[in-house]
C-alpha cells in the first residue's frame, strides 16, 4: 500500500512538473510577425514607451499611414537601424545581447552569431557594422563584425584604437570615422587607407565627436559649469592637413541626435524637438518645435523622407511628420 501510494505521488508530481514545463516561455525564443510589403517610401520607428511591450512601426511616408506594428513582448530594443539603399529589411539589436535581421516577407527574425555584445547598428559603404559594447581605448585594437547584404557574408575588420559609434564621412572617395578614446581627446581613422590622422585637429579639449549629414562634425565638451556645448564644424578635407569651418556652438544643454539640411536650413532633431537653424544668417536659430514625447524608455528614428522629417509618437502609437517650413506637424497612426 505504502508502494502504491509513493507511486501514485511521484506520478503526480511528474505530471505537474511535465505541466508547468510545457507551459514555461522559452526566453530565448524569438517572436514571428505577419509578412508586410515595403518599398522605398517606408521607415520603422521604435517606441520604448511601455517597459513590457517595446514597438516597431512599419510607416508608410508615402500614403500617411502606419502598415504595421511589430510587438516585442517582453523584449527591450536596445537599437534599430534601416537604409533602404542598403536593404529593405530593418535591422535590430536587443538588450539581451542578440543582433537580428527582420525579414519583412517572411515575418520571421535572423540572429547573426556575433562574438561579442553588440551595442550600435550602422551602415558603411553598403555593409552592415555592429559596434560592440565598451569603451574605446588608446593603443588596444578591437574587432567590428560587417555583412554584406548582397553576398549574405561577413567578416571581422580591426580598428586599431578607441571606438567607433557609427558615424562615417566620405570625402575624396575616401572614407573616415571618428574614434572615442576613454580619457583621450577623439581621433579621425581613415579607413580607406588605415590611417589614424593627429589627434588634437581643432585645439580644443573635446570629449567626444560623431559626423553629420555630408561633411558637418559634431564635437561636444563640457564647460566650467560641467553643461554639454556642442560646436558643428564644416569639413573640407582631412588630408593632407584638415580644413573646415566653424559654424556655430549650441545652448548649454543642448544636444540632438540626427541633424537633416537643405539649401538653407540646418535641422537638428531629437526625440522632445526639432530646431532649424539658418545658414544664411550666421545660423540663427528661426524656429523650434517640442514633441510629447517624455516617456523614460525613449524611441529611436529620424528620418528625412519625401519632403518632410519623421520621428515616433511615442503617446499616440505612430509618428509625427514634421512641415520643413513651419515645424508644424500631424500625427500619422
Amino acid at each position: 500500500m505504502i508502494k502504491k501510494i509513493t507511486l501514485l505521488t511521484t506520478l503526480l508530481f511528474l505530471m505537474i512538473s511535465c505541466y508547468n514545463c510545457s507551459n514555461e516561455v522559452d526566453k530565448n525564443q524569438l517572436p514571428t510577425f505577419n509578412p508586410i510589403d515595403v518599398d522605398e517610401n517606408t521607415i520603422f520607428l521604435v517606441n520604448r514607451k511601455d517597459d513590457d511591450v517595446h514597438k516597431i512601426y512599419a510607416i508608410d511616408t508615402k500614403k500617411n499611414k502606419k502598415i504595421y506594428t511589430y510587438d516585442f513582448k517582453r523584449k527591450v530594443v536596445y537599437d534599430l537601424m534601416f537604409d533602404a539603399s542598403f536593404d529593405m529589411n530593418p535591422y535590430i539589436i536587443l538588450l539581451s545581447g542578440e543582433a537580428l535581421k527582420l525579414d519583412v516577407k517572411s515575418g520571421k527574425l535572423k540572429r547573426f552569431d556575433v562574438k561579442y555584445t553588440p551595442e550600435v547598428l550602422s551602415v558603411i559603404d553598403n555593409k552592415l557594422w555592429i559596434t560592440p559594447s565598451g569603451v574605446g581605448l588608446k593603443d588596444t585594437p578591437k574587432d567590428y563584425f560587417t555583412y554584406d547584404v548582397k553576398t549574405d557574408k561577413s567578416e571581422y575588420i580591426t580598428i586599431p584604437e578607441g571606438m567607433f559609434w557609427g558615424s562615417w564621412m566620405n570625402i575624396d572617395n575616401k572614407h573616415y570615422l571618428p574614434l572615442d578614446i576613454n580619457a583621450n581627446k577623439p581621433k579621425i581613422y581613415n579607413l580607406t587607407t588605415g590611417k589614424i590622422l593627429e589627434d588634437n585637429l581643432f585645439n580644443k579639449e573635446y570629449y567626444g565627436c560623431s559626423f553629420e549629414g555630408k561633411q558637418y562634425l559634431n564635437a561636444w565638451y563640457y564647460n566650467t559649469n560641467y553643461d554639454l556645448i556642442c560646436d558643428l564644424y564644416f569639413i573640407n578635407s582631412f588630408e593632407p592637413t584638415i580644413n573646415y569651418n566653424f559654424l556655430f556652438s549650441t545652448d548649454p544643454k543642448y544636444s540632438f541626435s540626427k541633424m537633416f539640411e537643405d539649401v538653407n536650413y540646418i535641422y537638428m532633431i531629437n526625440r522632445n524637438d526639432i530646431t532649424k537653424v539658418n545658414k544664411n544668417n550666421s545660423f540663427k536659430v528661426e524656429k523650434k518645435v517640442t514633441f510629447d514625447n517624455k516617456s523614460s524608455g525613449g524611441s529611436l528614428g529620424f528620418y528625412h523622407k519625401n519632403g518632410y522629417i519623421w520621428l515616433t509618437s511615442e503617446e499616440n502609437d505612430g509618428a509625427y511628420k514634421v512641415n520643413m517650413d513651419d515645424l508644424s506637424y500631424e500625427i500619422i497612426k
